[in-house]
């Protein structure tokens, strides 16, 4: 697929999931899911340091299942819950969207580009395929955001420059990369501020339509 380059301003905006479309963290920064879970399901709290150890970058660049990650992890912690019950209570309850923020959302310029594992990133994809061109996910491109490879994928797969693009994060050191690989970039704290940014980047409103996933491509 391949943007129209005719000039140099911003052609693809590329949002951010956790934390910005969707309301994952609580006031003390942690998974709203993560609390509720240990109430629901009896999972120890625990559990969270095994699941998100060292071994979770590599779900997350694909390279590692992520059902086989989180059922050893479950078993180092002890937890008599199945990893398909885990996963499918984390797949239901990590889904909350800031539709406020879904808002300025339109396919002719916006983009998701997030650290997820093949499972959640299916369910981001078809979630915001009406409004979204397409999901970029670490774990098919093989590349944390962190890392230079995953600006340089998301850039040769629509054929733009550097400077054509805008990641819109929720975490600074996101931010500072993606600025240091040549993108705008705009830091998230907040929909007002947000909105700011979009109109200085001369993106207008948040649009109220939704368009068939079979009218963007």
């Amino acid at each position: 697929m391949t943007i129209n380059q005719s000039n140099d301003v911003v052609k693809a905006i590329v949002w951010d999931a956790d934390g910005v479309l969707f309301n994952t963290f609580d006031e003390q920064g942690r998974f709203r899911w993560s609390r509720t879970i240990v109430d629901d399901l009896a999972v120890d709290p625990k559990i969270f340091a095994h699941v998100f150890s060292a071994g979770w970058d590599e779900v997350l660049r694909g390279t590692r299942d992520t059902r086989t990650h989180i059922a050893e992890a479950l078993a180092a912690a002890e937890s008599t819950v199945s990893a398909e019950k885990y996963i499918a209570y984390w797949l239901a309850k990590d889904s909350s969207v800031n539709w406020e923020v879904a808002a300025h959302l339109h396919p002719t310029h916006s983009f998701i580009g997030t650290n997820q594992d093949p499972l959640r990133a299916a369910l981001i994809a078809d979630l915001f395929r009406p409004l979204v061109r397409r999901v970029f996910a670490s774990s098919s491109i093989g590349f944390l955001k962190r890392e230079e490879g995953f600006y340089r994928h998301i850039e040769s797969a629509l054929k733009l420059r550097p400077h054509q693009f805008c990641l819109i994060d929720d975490t600074l050191g996101n931010v500072e990369t993606a600025r240091a690989f040549g993108w705008k970039a705009h830091h998230f704290v907040g929909t007002a501020q947000l909105s700011t940014f979009l109109t200085r980047l001369g993106i207008s409103g948040p649009s109220q339509t939704a368009i068939h996933s079979d009218h963007l491509f």
